[in-house]
């Protein structure tokens, strides 16, 4: 077995005893424990996960990296550490007040059934993999692939801001592919930002996975929403469905391509100036524009439903060109029609023509017979 005190807790990776700067990620060997709600590093959880520094925290969870004895591979663990409901002992066990552990066992049985779902969509590549759950201490756990890559929203920052789509197209397309795979499982986010998104080797990776009582803004429980990105519903108390998470989706494309993050949703029900994104950028394709737009509707019912919907709203061709196609097929439609009408048309005209000219001729030829007749009949008067 693994000793967890040769190792360095932000980056898991083995220490030499005398080592007071980690030869891998660089940093200072020093102890990082500040808060009294992070289990300590060097915790083993199930003999067998080296706890490390934090990653990352919401009102919900506690993720740390951690290193897996068994595996001898780094992963992370999420723990369900809901800080309103609960506290923890010196000895790492969570304690709650008696009248709010109804609360807490109905938020953390909806929290193990969320991620044991997601442990069975291990082949989806836009996804941060969900190895296992197990309970232990008073909570639960949750084995996962280790984050990798940047946030979206530091991608963007090297981009001055915002993409090409032509540059990610393919990554969204991708992602919006994934998402409706979840919703078929009937997962639904509700969390979708350009935090919660992740960027590695050209491809998005989902996190922030969380219950519904996160997502949905409430007085007894602190929620999580992300204004510019969070759909209407998610202020008033009304159920989430997939048509959430395509206003989310939008909302992250909108603001990749603009550079302008949208205008709250909350706040557009009484002004709605969202500009659509062609506007603020020429360079994004007509379709694309009208397809986010669409996709950012404040009603769900008239907001575009699902993934598959968004995703056929995307790839149609742009309105320029379907309407170029259009006028081609209207010009073949007359050319045939000329073509087939033209011709009768002509010959109609070449018969009158002949008739017009034999009239011609016999009225020239009457009249030299009749002139020949006065002159045999009347010639020695006339002269």
């Amino acid at each position: 077995m693994d000793s967890s005190s040769n190792r360095c807790y932000r980056c898991m990776n083995i220490l030499k005893k005398e080592a007071l700067v980690c030869p891998n990620c660089k940093n200072k060997i020093q102890p990082t424990f500040k808060n009294s709600d992070f289990l300590k590093p060097g915790t083993i959880l199930s003999n067998r996960y080296i706890i490390g520094d934090v990653i990352s925290q919401n009102h919900e969870s506690i993720t740390y990296i951690a290193f897996d004895q068994h595996l001898d591979a780094k992963i992370a663990i999420k723990e369900f550490f809901p800080h309103f409901l609960v506290k923890r002992s010196e000895s790492g066990e969570i304690s709650l007040e008696s009248q709010k552990s109804d609360l807490f066992d109905k938020i953390k049985l909806e929290f193990a059934n969320l991620h044991d779902s997601l442990s069975k969509f291990r082949t989806i590549p836009n996804i941060l993999k969900v190895f296992s759950i197990f309970f232990s201490a008073g909570t639960v756990y949750v084995i996962q692939e280790l984050p990798q890559g940047i946030t979206l929203r530091k991608y963007l920052s090297k981009y001055y801001g915002e993409l090409l789509w032509s540059n990610c197209s393919s990554m969204f397309l991708e992602l919006i592919k994934s998402i409706k795979h979840f919703h078929d499982g009937g997962i639904v986010h509700g969390g979708l930002s350009p935090e919660t998104l992740l960027v590695y080797n050209n491809q998005f990776k989902i996190t922030g996975f969380s219950t519904k009582y996160l997502r949905i803004k409430q007085k007894i429980i602190p929620y999580e929403i992300y204004d510019g990105y969070a759909a209407p519903e998610q202020y008033d108390i009304h159920a989430l469905g997939p048509y959430s998470d395509v206003y989310g989706t939008a909302a992250v494309m909108y603001k990749s391509l603009t550079g302008t993050m949208p205008v709250a949703s909350n706040t557009r029900s009484s002004n709605d100036n969202l500009i659509p994104p062609e506007i603020l950028n020429p360079n994004i394709p007509k379709n694309v524009s009208f397809a986010i737009m669409s996709a950012l509707n404040l009603s769900p019912k008239i907001r575009t439903q699902t993934m598959e919907d968004f995703y056929a709203d995307i790839i149609t061709p742009p309105r320029s060109s379907s309407q170029e196609t259009e006028k081609i097929k209207i010009q073949s439609e007359f050319h045939f029609a000329r073509s087939s009408i033209v011709p009768d048309q002509k010959h109609e005209m070449k018969t009158h023509k002949v008739i017009l000219l034999a009239m011609t001729i016999s009225i020239g030829i009457a009249v030299f017979f009749l002139a020949i007749a006065v002159l045999i009949l009347f010639g020695g008067d006339l002269f």
